[in-house]
């Protein structure tokens, strides 16, 4: 009996030793994470957030803000990385959208050994704040990351109960680009719809989900209220005029009376910590003075 109860002890102890040595390993893994490679837009601005931007030393080309952050070195579209080009910055951990690839190249990054954490993506706006926390995790900043979600869920739930009172709901047409007389517009299931629900709008295409090619009849059925689009789209068209000239949407009322909203690609897409703020644009220019600045 006291044999098996010596055993019992020894293994025990063995036990508690191994749980308090792992413990501290995981604090230090995240807090040694002084070289950080990031592939995804809001997850740079999510780092730039916490204040942790001097360990980053790379980020991918969708990572335009803050303008910071474009002076870092390149790592090339977050859906096309390449090993080679990730571990020549000597990274300590590659905080990377779940949507990054190829997966050639993640399996590549795991063999050697590179901490890799997948941040979710999701068209749910309620769930973006948890972004900051799995980064907040990682960065073993979790007080402050805990801090700033909280009060991006609480500025959603505001901009959601300042839009629940408003009745009409405009239809509204994203376009993401128009190439070679193609207009590609967006439907359900894509950043641009969560983004026109939220501000307390409808998308004006409910027929398909992603970004898909539609035609100038598709698009005077849809009827749309407004036509939105991104900066970037816009000034490539000519600005307002040169939109409603368009021999595709020459025939909509939205376009011939200028009713058009543009904000910046990646502030309005990004899914990120700026998203209530871009939603409340949005909506101030869907329904004008009833929406708080």
């Amino acid at each position: 009996m006291s044999m098996l109860l010596h055993r019992r002890g020894l293994l025990a102890a063995s036990a508690a030793s191994l749980a308090c040595s792992l413990l501290p390993r995981r604090v230090q893994a995240a807090a040694s994470a002084d070289r950080i490679v990031v592939a995804g837009g809001a997850i740079t601005e999510i780092v730039y957030a916490l204040g942790e931007e001097k360990r980053l030393v790379g980020v991918d080309t969708t990572s335009m803000y803050p303008a910071a952050a474009g002076k870092l070195p390149q790592v090339g579209y977050f859906r096309s990385l390449s090993a080679e080009g990730i571990l020549s910055l000597n990274p300590s951990l590659l905080l990377a959208s779940e949507q990054a690839g190829p997966a050639s190249t993640m399996d590549k990054l795991r063999a050697v050994k590179l901490p890799v954490v997948l941040v979710p993506e999701s068209m749910v706006a309620a769930e973006v704040p948890e972004k900051f926390r799995i980064i907040g995790r990682a960065l073993d900043c979790s007080v402050q990351a805990d801090r700033l979600a909280d009060g991006l869920s609480a500025d959603l739930a505001r901009l959601e109960a300042a839009v629940a009172n408003i009745k009409r709901k405009p239809r509204v047409l994203f376009l993401l680009s128009v190439t070679d007389g193609r207009l590609l517009a967006a439907g359900h299931t894509t950043a641009a719809d969560t983004m026109i629900r939220l501000a307390g709008g409808r998308n004006a295409i409910e027929e398909y989900g992603g970004y898909k090619p539609v035609s100038a009849e598709a698009a005077l059925a849809a009827n749309p209220d407004m036509l939105l689009l991104s900066n970037q789209g816009l000034e490539t068209l000519g600005g307002t005029k040169g939109l409603a000239e368009l021999p595709q949407l020459r025939a909509l009322k939205a376009a011939r009376e200028g009713k058009v909203a543009a904000l910046d690609m990646l502030y309005l897409l990004g899914m990120g910590p700026r998203i209530a703020a871009a939603g409340r644009e949005l909506a101030r220019a869907l329904h004008g003075a009833a929406i708080p600045v």
